[in-house]
């Protein structure tokens, strides 16, 4: 890429800025009277028109200033027009030729944009994927051309090497980044053209253990389908090319040592967290602190001191892409049909699972379990704190074998989720009712009794993404030159909190960044100095960088009033359900294949008989307790949820009553 060139890829890149000033720059001297000759000028006049369609401005535009420059870009598809056909067909593979690699999406956009097919034909398509045939990535993501050329494009497809990762891209990964474009495949290739694609990679010598692990958790569709056969081919072939990197002398073994105690010490804390090169990650709690716990507190235990949930109940042991390392970024599979399963992920929910297979053992000695702790709050602090009178559960009993255990445990967590839709959208739990009504289905879909329960990010192109990162994120463009030494990860708010500040602190090419959060309202400038326009909006703000979501009863009314802004403005999308959408994933993740293909789908091992055997104890066990954390997490969510309820109907009934279902 030329750094002198402008480029456009999203409205809400982090360069806008700066790529408006050059297109301010360059469409000042212009002459529109003059049809460059180069085609990468020609490119770049269309990257320049990009911003003005989008209505993109620099803070310091009046709008007569805007107005002047978004009319002369208006005038530069023209210009476009006249110089490429002054290029003609005869000469328009030598031009392209000279293209800069940065250009060439541009061009196939102007090409179908501006309806130029006469410039080329097919012949010229073949040529240049015979030349190179990594071509294939970019035409491929220019829809007309793939649909008008699907032959060549089909034939050049089964031909590439990387031919499955162009299927992947189109029909099962999903986009990561704001302004990442779709991938095309000729409508025209059969579903058994594209199965001899992926498993001619699966069977060639350069195949990619994570590439084959894609292929092998592809969830069939109307677009892409494999077999049986073939599927069971992909999964031998990716434990050997596992196994073979395993046994790589070039591998790296990186055991991290994880400790979870429980000590008799009067003096620890109730829960202490440390870490060291020689004992690892260590998890301690103080036996004494749970003995003097009563059963509201133990249960309360698992968000307090194991930290399940945060402390608005939001779902701590889910996939956080602020958690991501950059070998989890480089090595995750970004299919839409997998769950980010990184090794944090994996990490969290082995500590959860163990802390409270750890807990059960303690809390023996009190004469109960886990088990009997969850029947206590469903069949009586729900009914004696919320007036909430549940069919009463009965969970699996000490005894059973494991592998019973888990079948059991299962259609009474559906029961407490049924029952507890039905008192959201009845009012009361109906035992003939329950009787005679059908299955919920899957827990994750038991409703919630706030309504607007939860808040989060809205997919795709969207300006909050944009503001997130500036704030939050290490790499922020605001933050380049203010790192130092003792404090090489601070970021925008971390600096704004800690330095007084004024826009002349900033480097001409971070101005444009600021005035971003300037226009959206989230610092100001006052008698000079930089601040944050509320600090309560930053405290929203943290949390949907973390979460991406929000609870928004948790907040008092002001802060419920800039989420409605938020909402309003397209920012955030609105939801109601028991659990939020992310924690819904998980559920889906850890239960079922309804939503990802890479889960243990414990639901569908137990609910249509097992395939291990009986014997095979510490995995059904793990299990066991899996299914339980679970458990844990939903019966959090529940009393969160009716405490809410409560206090709202408490503050003011006739405000808030429209806010509770039903």
């Amino acid at each position: 890429m030329d750094i002198d060139r402008v480029y456009f890829f999203s409205p809400s890149d982090l360069l806008v800025g700066r790529y408006l000033e050059l297109s301010e720059t360059k469409l000042k001297c212009f002459n529109l009277r003059e049809i460059p000759s180069d085609i990468n000028d020609l490119m770049e006049l269309y990257h320049i028109k990009q911003y003005f369609d989008h209505d993109l401005r620099l803070n310091r535009w009046s709008d007569d200033e805007f107005l002047s420059l978004k009319g002369k870009a208006d005038k530069l598809p023209g210009i476009i027009v006249k110089g490429l056909n002054a290029i003609g067909k005869s000469g328009m593979l030598n031009a392209y030729h000279e293209l800069d690699r940065s250009m060439e999406q541009a061009f196939w956009d102007v090409i179908s944009n501006y309806h130029l097919w006469k410039l080329i034909d097919k012949e010229f398509v073949k040529i240049l994927l015979d030349e190179q045939s990594d071509r294939l990535r970019i035409i491929c993501k220019a829809k007309d051309a793939v649909d008008k050329y699907k032959e060549v494009i089909t034939e050049a497809i089964k031909n590439y090497v990387h031919g499955a990762d162009l299927l992947l891209d189109a029909y099962v990964r999903q986009d990561i980044n704001p302004g990442s474009r779709k991938t095309f495949i000729p409508s025209s290739m059969t579903l058994d053209e594209k199965q001899e694609i992926l498993i001619n990679y699966v069977e060639s010598k350069d195949a990619n253990v994570n590439v084959v692990g894609e292929i092998s958790r592809i969830k069939d569709s109307k677009m892409l389908q494999l077999s049986d056969v073939n599927r069971l081919k992909t999964l031998k072939r990716e434990q050997e090319l596992n196994k073979k990197l395993m046994n790589d002398a070039r591998t790296v073994h990186v055991n991290l040592k994880t400790v979870i105690q429980f000590v008799d010490d009067s003096d620890a804390d109730p829960a202490k967290q440390t870490f060291d090169e020689v004992n690892g990650l260590c998890y301690t709690y103080s036996r004494k602190y749970v003995e003097k716990c009563n059963n509201f507190e133990l249960f309360l235990n698992f968000g307090r001191l194991f930290h399940y949930t945060n402390r608005h109940y939001l779902l701590n042991l889910r996939h956080k892409y602020i958690e991501d390392d950059t070998l989890d970024q480089l090595l995750s599979n970004h299919s839409k049909d997998v769950y980010p399963a990184t090794r944090m992920v994996m990490l969290k929910k082995d500590i959860a699972v163990h802390q409270l297979f750890l807990y059960d053992n303690v809390i023996h000695s009190r004469k109960t379990s886990v088990e009997k702790l969850l029947e206590w709050v469903y069949n009586t602090l729900l009914k004696d704190e919320f007036g909430y009178e549940g069919i009463k559960v009965s969970l699996p009993k000490e005894d059973y074998p494991w592998m019973e255990k888990c079948r059991l445990l299962f259609p009474e967590f559906d029961s407490i989720a049924k029952q507890y839709d039905m008192f959201v959208n009845h009012g009361d739990i109906d035992p003939e009712l329950i009787r005679i009504s059908k299955p919920l289905g899957n827990v994750t879909l038991t409703s919630s009794l706030l309504q607007r329960k939860y808040c989060y990010i809205k997919e795709g192109e969207n300006e909050i993404v944009g503001v997130l990162r500036l704030l939050f994120a290490p790499a922020s463009t605001l933050v380049l030159s203010m790192h130092d030494n003792d404090h090489p990860y601070m970021t925008f708010v971390d600096i704004l909190r800690t330095k007084n500040l004024k826009k002349d602190d900033f480097k001409d090419y971070q101005l444009s960044s600021l005035d971003y959060l300037i226009d959206n309202k989230i610092i100001t400038v006052k008698d000079g100095w930089l601040k944050f326009a509320n600090e309560k909006q930053i405290e929203i703000l943290q949390e949907l960088w973390e979460f991406q979501e929000v609870s928004y009863w948790h907040y008092d009314v002001e802060q419920r009033k800039m989420i409605d802004d938020m909402v309003d403005n397209g920012w955030l999308l609105e939801d109601s359900h028991l659990l939020s959408p992310h924690e819904r994933h998980y559920f889906n993740f850890i239960l079922n294949n309804s939503e990802y293909t890479n889960g243990p789908a414990l639901r569908n091992i137990y609910e249509h008989g097992s395939n291990l055997p009986a014997e095979e104890k510490d995995v059904h066990k793990n299990a066991y307790y899996t299914i339980l954390m679970l458990l844990v997490v939903f019966m959090l969510k529940m009393v969160d949820e009716l405490f809410l309820a409560s206090e709202l109907l408490a503050e003011n009934s006739s405000q808030y009553s429209n806010s509770i279902n039903p």
